[in-house]
């Protein structure tokens, strides 16, 4: 009843405007700036929400100084500001607001490390210009949803990094493979990710082959990589040790199942998808398995293709014939 209760209150909630999510792949716009990065601060906006008294949370709305717009603020309509004041009033939301400001009390390692890898990702394509990172409280407690970005922006709902501590409220219906991803050590590489995904462009089709996937996501992965050297591969491919170890033992039989099934070239979601979905496991290799296979074929494709190719990365995010990618890159199973 309280699960359904929030959910039904955040749907409302997000209705009115507070997360205006659009998402879209890099298009034309002012060169990014690297100065401006420099300067970045993370925006708390759960800061501003949680911690003002009701009363003046319509003044403190109206002064945030927010200057993204992945979050829309209307101070001045009343219906806004009763939903965000019963928002910041449901004692399950603000249980997860302590439960942030515990994990999440200082973002200066993140600041710092978010620094860091945006500049060796503009170092790598230019088209690249984030220049501001916000917070927030979702409500939603959704694996998919903890990361927004658009073309200037990356947008962190902080309660999905604290879901791992919500058992009593059944993790709000997310199964434990998903709840164990959902933990502060990923939340570095899934902010590049998501970056890196806005810079892949895909082929201009209604009916992706699963390759054209494939290439999608190991662009994905190859950029996190390189702008994340630091950082362990378990946590770039959100594998535990054991699914890593699988994968590396079983690149080859991935391999061979994927042509001897006749799937890279498959447009139908409903015959792959065990093989690019968020799972505890490939359901065709077993239990053992680790997930997202083909991604991880994808990722070693482009490897070989830059290694063969010696493109540069906008090159590379440039390309979107997948054939091609993977014809030139003389791929071999290892």
């Amino acid at each position: 009843m309280i699960i359904r209760k929030i959910r039904s209150f955040i749907i409302t909630q997000l209705s009115i405007g507070i997360l205006c999510v659009c998402l879209s792949a890099c298009g034309s716009g002012s060169s990014y700036d690297k100065g401006e990065l420099d300067n970045v601060g993370i925006f708390r906006f759960e800061k501003v929400l949680f911690d003002t008294p009701v009363g003046q949370l319509q003044s403190a709305l109206r002064n945030t100084g927010y200057k993204g717009h992945l979050i829309n603020i209307y101070p001045n309509d009343p219906q806004y500001m009763e939903q965000v004041a019963g928002f910041t009033q449901d004692e399950v939301i603000r249980e997860a607001y302590e439960y942030v400001k515990a994990e999440f009390g200082d973002l200066e390692w993140l600041e710092h490390d978010l620094k860091k890898a945006l500049d060796k990702l503009h170092s790598m394509d230019d088209e690249l210009r984030i220049t501001k990172v916000s917070t927030f409280i979702s409500g939603q407690f959704d694996y998919e949803t903890r990361v927004w970005a658009d073309d200037d922006e990356v947008l962190i709902a902080l309660d999905s990094y604290v879901l791992p501590k919500m058992a009593k409220y059944g993790y709000f219906g997310n199964p434990m493979y998903l709840v164990n991803l959902c933990k502060k050590e990923y939340l570095l590489a899934d902010c590049i990710g998501r970056v890196a995904r806005n810079l892949v462009l895909m082929p201009k089709t209604n009916e992706p082959q699963l390759l054209d996937i494939m290439i999608m996501e190991g662009k994905a992965i190859y950029l996190v990589d390189k702008s994340l050297p630091n950082v362990a591969d378990t946590i770039k491919l959100r594998y535990s040790s054991p699914q890593l170890d699988w994968m590396k033992k079983n690149e080859q039989n991935v391999w061979a199942y994927l042509l001897q099934e006749q799937l890279l070239f498959q447009t139908d979601n409903g015959k792959y998808h065990n093989l690019t979905d968020e799972a505890p496991c490939t359901n065709a290799f077993g239990k053992e398995s680790a997930p997202r296979c083909a991604a991880y074929i994808g990722w070693r494709i482009v490897e070989s293709y830059m290694e063969n190719t010696r493109s540069s990365v906008k090159e590379l995010m440039q390309e979107t014939d997948s054939q091609k990618i993977l014809r030139e890159s003389g791929y071999k199973a290892r």
